[in-house]
């Protein structure tokens, strides 16, 4: 113990070693080898030794004590924690265990429970300074700043040695805005103890909120971090596998791997990278999980907590990994690991979000990751790095799955305008007060309303109220609320009309939760990175005219704004889903460009040269700032498997299953555990008992939105019956014991009353889609589904607990619930989970305790048989999954999957041991040379019969392609795809059984470009269901048909999305017309050409009926959703009617320089009926008048009145039969 006390520890280590041999049975030699080991650094060697000491005696605490720290060097929390609280119910009163333990719940985020655990420990006599420090970082976590800072100037007074303390303390003065203070502090720190990195990290972080620091002086600070802390010459690390096209192994390195501004702002991106493409190894640098973690774990292939290594150790193991590009998301910031990029352990180092202000300062990190808001042209000197410019925003925003609705504008209630800024308070500075008051002084009797954690501190209220009182605003208009649940935060917007972005370090989440709930942000770029978060947002959100070039401009636009009601309410009602649409959240179009960017950096790196700016452009070009040209990029090949290699079936899910559990009937059973492991589900369960303890664990387990004491009903306040038992507790009222069988009397005797909220189904806003819908019997049934019936307009699954024998009042029975459910467009399809109550007494010695009164049951409703018609593929793949999933139910999966694909729902037969043998599926595929979705995650394999595997996301445009007998010209329309010049495109080419060497051609031409699908019919259908076929078995957010004789120019695609994105007032985009006749072409062809952009709906669609004649905009590139109400039905003509529909949801937009070659024949061989239905059927004009008048009437009757839509009606049907006879 003498050489463990000297901290001598080999030789501790090694004498020790040789008294356990000498004494085997002696729980103190192996104790005191264990520890010897543990503080050399080797904790696998020292769990193994103190297991032998706990052996001999396992009530040692000092054992226990140590094993716990073993175990939390290795990372193991689960097992720490557990040896740990073995230690303390050994020995309560062990100080020094129960401060580990307050560490660890610090680390993972439980900060209320780490104040319990110090509480203890003071108590028991415990290191006074070491409880005082870790007391000041949890109520520094709980944002109790005026505790937070009295603790640690109370350390400063008691202990004016502690550093760590004292960079503490200077944060808390930065939070507080002193920022004199705070910079004070850490450079008398620093000059005290140059070698703490994290005290550099923390004044530069702090430097970049003072307002009075320009960008010269920041970057001039910054870079000394290189000077300070960086090795001379750390050995680059080098790739051994140069090849440019392999598949790269990425790292990622981050404390924000959750619901955190960088797990909000990669997770999408991240899902939505091609996995032939990347391996992503997460190195986490925190203990904290929840439903965010949980998704980023599921898109990488290896996940390794690190928070136990040191920045060394960490560069060794990256190192080890072989990773090829490194990429850090953490900065200066919390979890900071920039001692360990300094030892530059990838061949390529990078840096995106988190705690990205500026430059970084250290020349071991190759490229930052930007764009040119954020950092616009004649930047790059400022920044040590390479910048890396993408076309769009540097981030990808994922709103929250619950988002509360968007109410009206505030203003029109209220009588004045109120002005708010959610930002962290340390951003309201003097230099923003005196604008704001500015702003308020022009704006009689508006407010300002300031939200955030600062703002339960008293003493920074009165200083906030007392700077703009000395401006002229009364303390009257202000408003101040401290921190809330993310819900509550992001409702409390519903109190604000404008809000006002802080300077020079602006929002970033904060302003896309703002626009997320309709509140338009006014922002001035600041001089640094930090400074033009918002302004990138803004802009990539299609509001570029919020970003102010100044403090007059700036102050003008908040004027402007909030003098214009009207238009403030306009803009409200529809910022939402522009933010939406918008690049900002675009993650299938962000992941492309990130993937572009990593190609090309890893490109040249191959090539031998140093790092360089690149900027992507808009069309996914990328070029270096040396080269003159884009450089072309080179990718991995994409393994293809046939169907005859396929082993086990897997189901194919594009998205997750949004499951919604009121009651957590679902959450609270054992078996939710493994169906969160599949990563197939996102539930959100309401829970009004609180029966789902578990909920954090759950959460890291898969995606689990938990809401406790929260209960789905009609929207109004409720009661909720506390019974003795709880499993009884109910919003229904219990009925008399009387009305009960004896078993149940004790059980739901009421103990308590409490009020509780309930929310309308229709009203959670976020909630696109359910897919599966649990409800309980002790919750108003009914009244969820009266209130919630659109939610459920696409559902596939519901499960409603129904009573044979009530328990409680109301309680939901099986033919209500069906009659509902039946007029609603779903079918009883079964009883599950019968429930029965036995009438023998509860005794021993009886043999069997059987049951035979059904009591309750789960039932189970499906949709009925015209809407089950319509489902589409993935609903179906879906619906199969749960079935065969959760209920084992294997035929009616069966023949779900046969109606996407008989071959596969074959090989789930065979996989299922439903049949002997798998069936040859050689020459059968429906699709040809399709290419091959990814197999899944082998963990998949293990835990259900069903196996699953996520899809690649859909491409933004599909382009159909129906064909028969063009030999002649199919060539050059592939061709012309082949060349188009956008990312996210789709083909789906469909042969209508050619007869002649058509299918032979598409083939050749397509090659191996995997953006292709091709399928051949069975037998010739007709034009019309070949048409059809290629919109349904396609999904994107534009489409366009294109005549498989016809082709277009190389911009076509790229030029009419472009209209399509910056125009939403319009439906069709299309290329200018040109006629190619006997191969000579000409155009533009003026018949072909229309101006149908009036306003007015009804006056398009009838313009249209009127005037088409040529149907070449039938070839528009156009938005899907405006089909999706649409009649299809062969007649003669149709495309006339699809034309004048979409052109009701918006206008028609001929797209620059864009062309449409369209080829006009003498005369075909097939009559144009012939063409149509695939034979010499007969095809009356009259189907066409018929499909026009229902077309009109479907769109028109929530518009028009009676008189008006008959009025229409008649002058259509006139139209018509003076055109057509």
């Amino acid at each position: 113990m003498q050489l463990v006390q000297k901290r001598n520890y080999p030789e501790a280590a090694e004498l020790a070693a040789v008294l356990t041999e000498r004494y085997p049975d002696s729980p103190l030699a192996w104790k005191v080898w264990g520890l010897a080991l543990l503080e050399s650094r080797r904790p696998q060697q020292a769990i193994e030794v103190l297991h032998r000491a706990d052996g001999i005696d396992p009530e040692d605490p000092d054992t226990l004590h140590n094993l716990g720290i073993a175990y939390l060097k290795q990372g193991n929390i689960q097992k720490a924690d557990h040896y740990l609280g073995q230690a303390l119910e050994v020995l309560p009163s062990f100080a020094k265990a129960r401060l580990v333990l307050a560490k660890m719940r610090i680390d993972t985020g439980q900060y209320q429970a780490a104040l319990e655990q110090i509480a203890i420990a003071e108590e028991k006599g415990a290191n006074e300074n070491q409880c005082l420090s870790l007391k000041a970082f949890a109520l520094n976590k709980l944002h109790r700043h005026t505790e937070t800072l009295q603790v640690q100037e109370e350390i400063r007074r008691r202990y004016p040695d502690d550093l760590l303390n004292l960079s503490n303390l200077a944060d808390s003065y930065r939070m507080l805005t002193r920022f004199d203070e705070a910079e004070k502090t850490f450079l008398q720190l620093l000059e005290r103890d140059p070698t703490q990195h994290k005290t550099f990290s923390g004044y530069l972080f702090a430097i970049h909120y003072n307002p009075r620091h320009s960008q010269e002086f920041l970057v001039k600070t910054i870079t000394q971090w290189d000077e300070r802390f960086s090795p001379p010459h750390p050995p680059r690390a080098q790739a051994e596998d140069r090849s440019p096209d392999k598949r790269l192994k990425i790292g990622l390195l981050s404390a924000g791997f959750r619901v955190h501004p960088v797990g909000q702002m990669i997770t999408s991106a991240l899902e939505h990278l091609p996995r032939n493409e990347f391996e992503l190894i997460a190195y986490t640098t925190s203990s904290e999980q929840d439903d965010l973690t949980q998704r980023i774990r599921q898109r990488c292939d290896d996940w390794q907590a690190v928070m136990h290594l040191d920045d060394m150790d960490l560069a060794k193991q990256i190192r080890d990994d072989k990773i090829d590009i490194l990429i850090d998301l953490c900065g200066h910031s919390e979890g900071s690991r920039l001692p360990t990029m300094a030892q530059e352990p990838a061949p390529l180092q990078i840096k995106w979000v988190g705690g990205l202000n500026n430059t970084t300062g250290l020349k071991a990190i190759d490229y930052l990751i930007s764009d040119s808001v954020e950092t616009p042209p004649g930047v790059d000197h400022q920044y040590v790095e390479k910048l890396i410019r993408l076309p769009d925003d540097y981030i990808c925003y994922q709103p929250r799955p619950m988002q509360p609705h968007v109410g009206p504008l505030p203003a029109l209630t209220n009588g004045y305008v109120t002005f708010g800024c959610f930002n962290n308070p340390s951003k309201v500075n003097e230099i923003v007060i005196e604008h704001w008051a500015s702003i308020m002084a022009q704006i009689p009797a508006s407010r300002l309303m300031l939200k955030g954690g600062q703002y339960e501190n008293q003493a920074f209220i009165e200083r906030i109220s007392q700077a703009f009182e000395t401006r002229g605003i009364e303390r009257t208009r202000l408003k101040f609320e401290g921190q809330s649940p993310h819900l509550h935060l992001l409702n409390t917007y519903n109190q604000v009309d404008i809000a006002l972005d802080p300077w020079p370090y602006s929002g970033g989440l904060t302003t896309c939760e703002a626009l997320l709930m309709g509140v338009p942000v006014i922002t001035y770029p600041g001089p640094s990175f930090a400074g033009r978060h918002s302004a990138t947002h803004l802009v990539n959100a299609g509001l570029a005219e919020l970003v102010a070039d100044g403090w007059e401009h700036y102050r003008s636009l908040a004027v402007g704004l909030a003098s214009d009601l009207d238009t403030l309410a306009t803009i409200r009602q529809g910022l939402r889903q522009q933010l939406k649409n918008s690049p900002v959240c675009d993650a299938p179009r962000f992941a492309r460009h990130f993937t572009i960017a990593m190609r090309a950096i890893w490109q040249r790196y191959c090539e031998g040269k140093e790092p360089a700016a690149l900027t992507i452009g808009k069309q996914g070009e990328a070029r270096f700032a040396d080269d003159k040209h884009p450089m072309h990029l080179l990718h991995p090949a994409t393994e293809k498997t046939t169907l005859e290699e396929a082993e086990v079936f897997r189901f194919a899910l594009e998205g997750k299953i949004v499951t919604v559990d009121n009651g957590s009937i679902l959450a609270s059973t054992p078996g939710f555990t493994n169906l969160q492991k599949l990563g197939a589900f996102a539930t959100i369960a309401f829970d009004p008992s609180s029966k789902v303890k578990n909920a954090q664990q759950l959460q890291q387990q898969g995606e689990l939105h938990h809401y406790p004491h929260v209960v789905l009903g009609d929207g109004q306040d409720a009661t909720l019956h506390v019974c003795l038992d709880p499993a009884m507790s109910a919003t229904l009222e219990p009925l008399p014991a009387d009305e009960q069988l004896s078993g149940n009397q004790q059980a739901t005797r009421v103990i308590a009353r409490l009020p509780i909220s309930t929310l309308q189904l229709d009203d959670i806003e976020g909630l696109e889609s359910i897919d599966w819908l649990l409800l309980d019997n002790l919750n108003d049934s009914l009244k969820i589904l009266e209130h919630g019936a659109k939610s459920l307009a696409a559902t596939l699954l519901i499960q409603a607990r129904v009573n044979f024998l009530p328990t409680h009042k109301r309680q939901p029975e099986l033919t209500l619930v069906s009659y509902w459910l039946s007029r609603h467009g779903f079918s009883f399809y079964r009883l599950n989970n019968l429930q029965h109550y036995s009438h023998l007494p509860t005794r021993s010695g009886l043999y069997t305790q059987q049951a035979t009164q059904l009591t309750s049951a789960d039932a189970l409703f499906i949709p009925n048989a015209s809407r089950m018609a319509e489902l589409k593929d993935n609903q179906r793949l879906k619906l199969a999954f749960v079935l065969h999933t959760v209920y084992g139910i294997q035929d009616l999966s069966y023949a779900l999957l046969e109606q996407i694909n008989p071959e596969t729902a074959l090989v789930y037969l065979s996989t299922n041991n439903l049949i002997e043998t798998k069936p040859d599926f050689k020459d059968q595929a429906k699709y040809i040379d399709s290419p091959t979705k990814e197999s899944c995650k082998p963990e998949y394999k293990n835990q259900a019969p069903a196996l699953l595997a996520i899809r690649e996301p859909q491409p933004k445009v599909f382009v159909g392609i129906p064909v028969y007998n063009e030999e002649k010209y199919i060539e050059k329309t592939i061709e012309s795809l082949k060349s188009q010049s956008m990312d996210g495109v789709g083909f789906l080419i469909s042969d209508n059984h050619s007869t002649d060497r058509t299918l032979e051609i598409i083939q050749d031409t397509v090659g191996s470009d995997d953006r292709f699908k091709i399928s051949q019919q069975d037998k010739n259908l007709g034009s019309f269901e070949n048409f059809k076929f290629v919109f349904e078995n396609t999904e994107s957010q534009y489409f366009l048909w294109l005549g498989a004789h016809d082709y277009l120019s190389t911009d076509y695609l790229q030029l009419t999305t472009e209209a399509l994105d910056k125009d939403k007032s319009i439906s069709m985009a299309c290329g200018m017309p040109y006629a190619v006749f006997n191969d000579k072409t000409t155009g533009p062809t003026a018949g072909a050409l229309y101006d149908f952009n009036g306003d007015s709906p009804v006056e398009r669609y009838m313009k249209s009926v009127a005037r088409l004649t040529n149907c070449t905009v039938f070839h528009s590139l156009f938005r899907r959703e405006a089909l999706n109400d649409f009649d299809f039905r062969k007649v003669i003509s149709c495309d006339h009617v699809i034309i004048s529909h979409l052109l009701w949801h918006g206008k028609l937009a001929y797209a620059g320089s864009a062309k449409y070659y369209r080829r006009y024949f003498e005369k075909r061989q097939e009559s144009y009926e012939e063409r149509l239905s695939g034979k010499g059927e007969e095809l009356p004009r009259r189907d066409l008048y018929k499909l026009y008048e229902d077309d009109f009437t479907t769109l028109a009757k929530s518009t028009l009145n009676t008189n008006e839509l008959m009025t229409q009606i008649k002058k259509m049907q006139d139209i018509l039969k003076k055109r057509f006879n």
